[in-house]
């Protein structure tokens, strides 16, 4: 049994859909594929600038957005999905901000 993305029929029409052939070849959520992705992202910046605070910003930031992937995914509708990034993205500059206040004291 070959799947969509063997067949070449489930072509991405936004950038993330190409997110979509992982779950659609393997099982694999969006939401953990994104995850996989930026973890590799955060990890190869933060062993080139060897700053934790730099880990601890995308880290944040990461968080928020696959928080906010996962949401959009399976509770929330589609509609309500770029108030919900706006939201997410608010979070995470507020605990960015909070994060930085603590360590500079």
């Amino acid at each position: 049994m070959t799947t969509c993305v063997e067949q070449l029929t489930c072509l991405p029409e936004k950038p993330l859909d190409i997110l979509k052939f992982y779950n659609y070849q393997y099982g694999i959520p969006d939401a953990v594929t994104l995850g996989i992705f930026l973890g590799i992202l955060i990890a190869a910046i933060t062993l080139w600038t060897r700053s934790f605070n730099i880990m601890a910003i995308l880290g944040i930031y990461a968080v928020s957005i696959i928080g906010a992937t996962w949401a959009s995914e399976s509770t929330i509708q589609p509609i309500y999905s770029s108030m919900i990034w706006i939201i997410a993205i608010a979070i995470a500059s507020l605990a960015v901000i909070a994060f930085l206040k603590v360590t500079r004291e």
